[in-house]
């Protein structure tokens, strides 16, 4: 089992979806999370759509209860990530509580109100922004204001959740362009970080069995859809913290530094099983992705 105990995290978009099953992840591990997101109760969920009264589901508050459950520490934090005082105020009360921090998980996306692949010039400029300003400036701004503290523990994880969006045309431009970055920003973080015993590095998923993908799949939420076809290999939200726990405790951790690293590959890297005791296999959509970037980073030609 990863032994996190001691160490402090820091997950971003933690009310629900991926970042909530992060801090789970990290949690089981060992290790006290400090979660952040805008949603710290149902009183705070967004809407669905703006036709549509019913919220989307998961909160600051109920991820605290589940990473207590798993045995770890919850500093809660409720925190506009488009606000940079915020962000810095976020990291100066996690050491204030917490002590210190070890690994910084940027999980948080802003959501417009149609994902389905809407021309740019007919979208709201909103859409951009609400991806671009949470979905990339916070993770940079996050990042920011953890390393000095990272590189005083001597050793650090900073892990930007992407997606296969960053080189592949689907859903909204926004989408695609925040992923991009995401992924560009964790090869550049890792180039200045190599001499510090930090680690940056950009993790892409598969279909994650988040509960808007959940709703997607039955139908049952506007802006975008998901066949539930798709979904037999999709990647649970716990396991990815799982994977992120192995990466910061791997002792090859460095030379993982600065590339994509895909959540399905790391599962099998690292033997993690699901809760039925059975082995997520790789599919075929991975080991696609794995030889496009090969090709990818043979042609830019980066170490």
């Amino acid at each position: 089992m990863t032994d996190l105990d001691g160490k402090v995290a820091i997950v971003t978009g933690a009310s629900r979806g991926i970042g909530r099953g992060v801090a789970i992840g990290l949690a089981s591990a060992g290790a006290s999370v400090a979660i952040t997101a805008r949603t710290a109760t149902p009183a705070d969920a967004p809407e669905l759509a703006s036709n549509d009264a019913r919220k989307v589901p998961g909160t600051l508050s109920e991820t605290a209860d589940a990473v207590s459950a798993a045995g770890g520490t919850a500093l809660m934090m409720s925190a506009d990530l488009g606000d940079r005082s915020a962000i810095e105020s976020l990291v100066e009360e996690t050491v204030r509580q917490l002590g210190r921090v070890d690994i910084v998980v940027n999980c948080a996306m802003g959501f417009p109100q149609d994902y389905e692949g809407m021309a740019f010039w007919k979208s709201p400029v909103e859409d951009w922004d609400v991806q671009n300003s949470v979905g990339a400036r916070s993770h940079f701004l996050l990042a920011y204001y953890a390393t000095p503290h990272l590189i005083r523990q001597g050793r650090g994880l900073i892990a930007n959740v992407s997606t296969a969006g960053a080189i592949s045309e689907y859903y909204n431009l926004g989408f695609r362009v925040a992923h991009a970055a995401n992924t560009r920003m964790a090869k550049a973080m890792a180039c200045d970080l190599k001499d510090h015993g930090v680690a940056a590095i950009a993790l892409w998923p598969r279909w994650v069995l988040t509960e808007r993908v959940q709703l997607a799949a039955r139908n049952d939420h506007p802006g975008f859809h998901v066949d539930p076809a798709e979904l037999g290999d999709a990647d649970m939200p716990e396991m990815i913290g799982a994977a992120i726990a192995c990466l910061y405790t791997d002792p090859g951790l460095s030379g993982k530094s600065g590339h994509v690293q895909l959540i399905a590959e790391l599962i099998d890297e690292y033997g993690l099983l699901k809760d039925d005791g059975s082995k997520p296999k790789i599919d075929a959509f991975t080991r696609e992705l794995r030889q496009r970037l090969d090709r990818i980073e043979a042609q830019l030609d980066w170490p």
